[in-house]
């Protein structure tokens, strides 16, 4: 897929700015509104679809990108809680984080699955398939990004 490495660091570029960018300011809305395009225009690009299929998939697509934009939403506000106290967590703090992140991973997964099946119902099995591999291999690319800038949880010192 050679139109994939583009997009690829179009996403590597942008993924911080997606997730930290949460303070609601016009110029964040702006750049996020300009990477959902990207992302849509790229999908549109990849997926070899029919006039008959876009009709189907471009609306389910479209609900599934604003369900997703909760998630990482509420990914966005864990990180930046947890950036902000790193040095500082205490056990029961730690494992709230712990909770929503698996809770968040949970529903992620729900809702690829659920919107998997919508989209089989108006676009072939292959297709689906491309596309959930398009979403996956861009949220590996945002997490690779993250796991780069996001630091370490500090250890309490132990007692010696």
């Amino acid at each position: 897929m050679k139109t994939f490495k583009p997009a690829l660091i179009l996403f590597l570029c942008l993924a911080p700015v997606l997730v930290f960018a949460q303070s609601g300011t016009n110029n964040d809305e702006l750049t996020r509104d300009v990477i959902r395009a990207k992302k849509k225009w790229f999908v549109g690009n990849s997926m070899s679809l029919t006039d008959m299929e876009q009709k189907g998939f471009w609306p389910v697509y479209d609900e599934y990108q604003i369900k997703l934009r909760v998630i990482y939403d509420r990914t966005g506000t864990l990180i930046q809680q947890f950036v902000a106290h790193h040095e500082s967590l205490t056990d029961a703090r730690a494992k709230d984080m712990l909770d929503e992140w698996f809770e968040l991973d949970e529903e992620k997964l729900k809702l690829d699955k659920k919107y998997a099946t919508a989209l089989d119902e108006v676009i072939p099995t292959t297709k689906v398939l491309r596309y959930m591999q398009i979403e996956s291999k861009l949220d590996s690319v945002i997490r690779a990004e993250l796991a780069r800038v996001i630091p370490m949880a500090r250890l309490p010192k132990q007692n010696q």
